[in-house]
C-alpha cells in the first residue's frame, strides 16, 4: 500500500532528523553551566541583538533561494538541469554574500550604533557578518542533500559541525577568556571551514554552469517569501517586545521559558524533523499516481503524531518545570499547553502552504503570512495588556489557528485535497478531555501522579491504534516501529 510506503519512507528520515536536533540540544544544554560562569547577562544581550540582526538581514538576502531550489529540483525530470538549478543558486549566493561581508565591513559602525547605539561593537559586527554570510551559502547544499534523501550524511555534518564549535567556544572562552568575541570568532571559523568544505563537494557534483533563465525563475518564486519570513519574524517576536512593554522583566523571563517548552515539543522534536524530509519529498509524492489521497493521508498521521506530542507535554508541563527550573518558574507551566498547541496548528499551516508551494503560488503564500502578522498584531495588542503572558500565549494559539485555517481555504480552492479534518478534530477534543482530567491528577510529592499520567497517554495511544485509524493501522506502526530501531541501530553502530 502506498501511504504505508510513505509513512515508513518519511518515518525513517524524520527520525534521523530528530534524532540529530535532540544530540544537538543536549549537548548545547550541557554547556549551559559553561557559557554562564564566562559570559555576564550584557554579554548575553549582546550576542543576542547580533543574532537579531542577522535575523532580519537574512529575510531580504536569502531571498528564498532554499524554498526555490527545493521546488525546481523536482520541476525539471533532466539531470543537467537539475545540476544547473544547484550551480546557479551557488553562484548567485556566493555573489550576494560576497557584498553582504563588504557591506558589514565597510558600514560596521552604522550597524553597531543601530543595534547597540554605540559604535564600539563594530569588530563584533564584523565577525557576524562573516559567520552570517556563510551559514547562508549551506542552505543550497544542504537543500540538494536533503532531496537526495541522505539524512544520515547531513545528520553527521551538522553534528560534526556542531561538536567544533562548541569545542572552539571553550578553547577561546574557557581558556582564552577572549569573552563575546571568542564566541564570534568560533562561529566564524566554524561557518567558513564547513562551507567551504560543502560548496567543494556540491561544486564536484554538478560543476559550475549558471542558467540565467532557471535563477530568473527561481528569483521570482522565492522572492515574495521575503514577505512570508517578515511576517513570521513578527509572529514570534512581537509577543515579547510587547509583554516587555506591560510587564516587569521577571514576567517576560517566564513567559519565555514557557514558550519554550510549548515550542521545542512539538516545532523542534516533531515539525521541523518531518519538514526537513517533507520540504522535498511533497514535490515528488504529489505527481505520483494516487499522490493526492497520500499527501492527505499523510496529513492524517502527521496530525496524530502532533497531537501525541501535546498531549504528552501537555500532561507532564507540571512535573517538566519542576524538574528543569527553579520554583520562582514553576508559574510558566501553565502556558505550555496553550502554545504547544499553538505550534501544532502552526504545523497544520504549513503542510497546507506545501500545495502553495507546489503550484508556484508563492504571492499567495506571502500575502497570508502578512495577514497573519496583521491578525497576530491585533491580538497582541488586546490580550497582552489585559492578561499579560496568558494573553500572549492565547494570542498565538489564535493566530496560528486562523492561519491554518486560511492556508487551507486557499490551498483547497488550488487543489483539493481530502485531509481527514473530522477525524483529526474528534482526535483534538479527546486529547483535551485527557489533558483537563491530567490536572485534576496531582498529589503532590507522590509517584503515583506519574503513573495516572502515564496512563492517559497510554490510553491515547490505545484508542489511536484501536477506534481512530483504519483498518491498515497495526501494519502502519509495525512499519514505523522496524523503520525507527533500524535507523537508531545504525546511528548507535
Amino acid at each position: 500500500m502506498l501511504i504505508l510506503s510513505e509513512v515508513k519512507h518519511l518515518f525513517k528520515h524524520t527520525a534521523i532528523y530528530g534524532f540529530s536536533n535532540v544530540l544537538g540540544k543536549a549537548i548545547g544544554f550541557l554547556m549551559i553551566p559553561v557559557y554562564t560562569r564566562y559570559l555576564s547577562p550584557a554579554n548575553y544581550g549582546v550576542l543576542e541583538l547580533l543574532e537579531l540582526g542577522m535575523s532580519v538581514i537574512s529575510i531580504v538576502v536569502g531571498i528564498g533561494l532554499a524554498n526555490a531550489v527545493a521546488r525546481f529540483l523536482f520541476l525539471y525530470d533532466n539531470e543537467i538541469k537539475k545540476k544547473e538549478v544547484i550551480s546557479s543558486s551557488l553562484i548567485s549566493l556566493s555573489v550576494i554574500s560576497l557584498i553582504v561581508i563588504w557591506i558589514g565591513w565597510t558600514y560596521s559602525g552604522f550597524f553597531s550604533s543601530l543595534l547597540f547605539s554605540d559604535s564600539q561593537y563594530a569588530f563584533f559586527v564584523k565577525l557576524s557578518f562573516i559567520g552570517f554570510a556563510f551559514n547562508s551559502l549551506l542552505e543550497v547544499p544542504l537543500v540538494y542533500l536533503r532531496a537526495q534523501e541522505r539524512s544520515l550524511f547531513v545528520v553527521i555534518f551538522s553534528l560534526i559541525r556542531l561538536i567544533s564549535q562548541l569545542f572552539l567556544n571553550i578553547l577561546f572562552l574557557v581558556y582564552m577568556k577572549l569573552g563575546v568575541v571568542g564566541i564570534l570568532y568560533s562561529t566564524a571559523i566554524t561557518s567558513v571551514a564547513f562551507t567551504i568544505y560543502l560548496l567543494f563537494w556540491a561544486i564536484r557534483q554538478t560543476g559550475l554552469r549558471f542558467n540565467r533563465e532557471i535563477q530568473w525563475d527561481m528569483i521570482k518564486f522565492g522572492s515574495p517569501l521575503i514577505f512570508y519570513q517578515a511576517s513570521f519574524f513578527v509572529i514570534h517576536f512581537g509577543d515579547r517586545f510587547i509583554l516587555r512593554h506591560v510587564a516587569d522583566l521577571s514576567e517576560v523571563g517566564i513567559y519565555s521559558l514557557g514558550y519554550k517548552f510549548g515550542m521545542l515539543s512539538i516545532a523542534f522534536l516533531i515539525h521541523q524533523p518531518f519538514w526537513m524530509i517533507w520540504g522535498v519529498r511533497q514535490y515528488k509524492l504529489i505527481e505520483e499516481p494516487n499522490g493526492e489521497k497520500t499527501y492527505g493521508d499523510t496529513f492524517l498521521v502527521f496530525a496524530i503524531v502532533l497531537l501525541c506530542s501535546w498531549l504528552a507535554i501537555s500532561l507532564f508541563s507540571q512535573e517538566i518545570v519542576t524538574f528543569v527550573a527553579e520554583k520562582r518558574y514553576l508559574a510558566c507551566y501553565r502556558i505550555i499547553p496553550i502554545v504547544a498547541l499553538g505550534y501544532v496548528f502552526r504545523a497544520y499551516a504549513d503542510f497546507f502552504a506545501g500545495i502553495l508551494l507546489i503550484e508556484k503560488k508563492t504571492v499567495y503564500l506571502s500575502l497570508l503570512a502578512l495577514l497573519g502578522a496583521f491578525y497576530c498584531l491585533v491580538n497582541y495588542l488586546i490580550l497582552i495588556p489585559r492578561w499579560h503572558g496568558m494573553g500572549a500565549a492565547i494570542a498565538t494559539l489564535s493566530t496560528f489557528s486562523f492561519m491554518a485555517l486560511i492556508n487551507l481555504v486557499i490551498s483547497n480552492r488550488i487543489r483539493k485535497i481530502e485531509y481527514h479534518l473530522k477525524k483529526i478534530g474528534v482526535i483534538t477534543i479527546y486529547a483535551g478531555i485527557l489533558i483537563y482530567i491530567g490536572r485534576f491528577l496531582v498529589i503532590p510529592g507522590s509517584l503515583s501522579t506519574i503513573f495516572m499520567k502515564l496512563g492517559l497517554l497510554f490510553l491515547f495511544f490505545a484508542s489511536m491504534f484501536i477506534f481512530l485509524i483504519n483498518k491498515s493501522a497495526p501494519h502502519v506502526l509495525l512499519k514505523v516501529k522496524d523503520a525507527y530501531f533500524s535507523k537508531f541501530a545504525l546511528i548507535k553502530k
